[in-house]
């Protein structure tokens, strides 16, 4: 096997690669929005076609995917490690998938789930971000949320997840700002304004998080109050985040850190636009947050991986 490796993150819209020399230092890259959804099922020649520059003949590169791939409709369907989960085991539960190229060797790494039936639940890819976390940030414990289109609260003791919970915020946010009547006053591809979202957020915590009265509120505002649609997607994303923020700290009990001024810390694992929403939102509740780069704790994750894979051969 060839000390080079490569790493993937292989999501629900895009597909993202990183090729490690035997030094451990990223030497390439690539990205492409080939997503679960955008491939229909040709997950091995679209792996081969992204990285085949990087391949060598006579001796198989180790190849470790993160993510959808390895969902029941995935390349594979990949375990699942039942919460409480001490992501040191992820190694120990790798997905080896056969393939028809010598050039590579493939492996998926297991999700995590929790078999709850009063809040059962799954994730798949943040499990190898809050690995990258813990690499990165031994000390760590607390809260973690990781936004996106489900974004996700786990709940970390030293290299344990001892629980965590998904909400379809990002999700919603489409269904509701381009399918419903609120689609006619929202305009979901511009940039969220930043006064309409600080205003959604001051909704949602006078609220306590009860939203529903308020989403029409957008409608109205546009005909009543000549509202622009920018801000109106501002308003619903504040509501929508702060609602959610609302309800995890209303149930976050032993897994929440303090600084000198008692204030709730929360570690925060994404990048952009939407990870200052998020900052945004928690800051106006007077919650203190660390941003960290949701690409370096991918890179870090999947590196702590690989790096016990070889320890065991």
């Amino acid at each position: 096997m060839s000390q080079n490796w490569i790493a993937v993150d292989w999501g629900t819209t895009n597909f993202r690669a990183w090729h490690f020399d035997a030094a451990g230092e990223v030497c390439d890259t690539v990205s492409l929005p080939a997503g679960l959804n955008q491939i229909s099922g040709r997950f091995e020649p679209v792996l081969l076609d992204a990285v085949g520059p990087w391949l060598s003949h006579g001796y198989a590169t180790s190849v470790l995917i993160a993510g959808m791939a390895g969902a029941r409709q995935g390349w594979m369907e990949a375990p699942y490690l039942d919460v409480p989960a001490d992501l040191d085991d992820l190694h120990n539960q790798l997905c080896p998938v056969p393939g028809t190229d010598p050039r590579v060797d493939v492996s998926i790494v297991p999700g995590l789930c929790q078999r709850s039936p009063e809040n059962p639940d799954v994730m798949r890819g943040e499990e190898v971000q809050l690995l990258g976390l813990t690499s990165l940030f031994p000390d760590f414990s607390g809260p973690v949320c990781l936004p996106g289109t489900h974004a996700k609260w786990v709940s970390i003791k030293g290299s344990t997840v001892t629980g965590f919970t998904t909400h379809m915020t990002g999700e919603l946010y489409a269904l509701i700002g381009e399918k419903s009547i609120l689609g006619h006053s929202v305009d979901c591809q511009a940039a969220p304004d930043a006064d309409g979202f600080a205003y959604g957020v001051a909704t949602a915590r006078r609220s306590r998080g009860v939203i529903l009265p308020h989403l029409f509120d957008v409608r109205a505002g546009d005909l009543l109050l000549d509202r622009s649609p920018a801000w109106n997607a501002g308003y619903l994303s504040g509501l929508l985040i702060a609602a959610e923020i609302v309800s995890e700290l209303n149930h976050l009990s032993g897994g929440q850190t303090s600084d000198q001024s008692g204030h709730r810390t929360i570690a925060i694992i994404a990048a952009g636009g939407l990870a200052g929403r998020y900052k945004a939102a928690c800051e106006a509740m007077d919650i203190k947050t660390q941003l960290i780069d949701g690409k370096d704790t991918t890179l870090a994750g999947l590196s702590a991986i690989h790096a016990h894979m070889n320890q065991t051969l």
